[in-house]
C-alpha cells in the first residue's frame, strides 16, 4: 500500500473507526498529510540534525573523483569485502562492535544514518554515494544535513511521481520523517 492509498484510506473512515484510531494510540496516523511544505528549518525541528553549514553533494555512480575513491577503498578495505556491499543490519552490528568513538565508528554511523534515515531505504544494501562526504568525520556537525534530507524528499516525491503508474512502485522517501513532521503540525 502506498502512502498515497494510506492517506486516502484514512479519509474514509467513519467516526467511530476514527476514534477506534485514536484509542489504540495511533492518532498520528490520522494526521498524515501529503499536501505540506517541508523546510529545512522543519527538519532541524523535527530530527535535530545539524542546519546551515556546508552542502553536501552526493558523488554520482559516472563521476571519477579521486577523494571519493580513496575514502570508498578505505572503507572496503575495513570491511573486507570485494565485489558487494553490506547490507544495512550487518552495518548496526559492525557498528555495535567497534568499543571506540574514532573515525571508523563515525563514519559507519552517518552512512548507515543517511541511507537509513536521511535517505529513506530502497533496499537493504547502503548507498555508498555520500562517503565521500565523511571523508573528514570531524566535518559531519558543519554540514547542512537539513537541507540534504529536503533535498532527498524533493527526489523521492519526483521519482514516485514519475513511476507511481508502474506496478509495485511506492514512495522511498522518508516516511519516518513525514510522519513526525505532518503530526507535529
Amino acid at each position: 500500500m502506498s502512502i498515497r492509498s494510506f492517506s486516502s484510506m484514512v479519509a474514509e473512515l467513519n467516526k467511530a473507526q476514527t476514534e477506534a484510531v485514536r484509542s489504540m494510540g495511533f492518532d498520528s496516523f490520522l494526521k498524515v498529510d501529503l499536501k505540506f511544505t517541508v523546510t529545512a528549518f522543519d527538519v532541524y525541528v523535527t530530527l535535530g540534525v545539524p542546519i546551515g553549514g556546508g552542502k553536501i553533494i552526493e558523488s554520482s555512480r559516472s563521476s571519477t573523483d579521486q577523494e571519493y575513491d580513496e575514502v570508498h577503498a578505505a572503507w572496503v578495505k575495513e570491511w573486507k569485502i570485494e565485489h558487494t556491499v553490506p547490507e544495512l543490519t550487518c552495518m548496526l552490528e559492525f557498528i555495535l562492535a567497534k568499543k571506540d568513538s574514532g573515525v571508523s565508528f563515525r563514519r559507519n554511523l552517518i552512512i548507515y544514518l543517511v541511507n537509513y534515515f536521511f535517505s529513506g531505504p530502497k533496499n537493504r544494501y547502503y548507498r555508498k554515494s555520500i562517503l565521500k562526504y565523511v571523508k573528514d568525520v570531524n566535518q559531519i556537525a558543519s554540514l547542512d544535513w537539513c537541507k540534504f534530507v529536503v533535498q532527498k524528499l524533493i527526489r523521492s516525491v519526483r521519482h514516485y511521481k514519475e513511476s507511481k503508474s508502474a506496478k509495485g512502485v511506492h514512495f522511498n522517501g522518508l516516511l519516518f520523517f513525514l510522519m513526525v513532521s505532518s503530526s507535529t503540525r
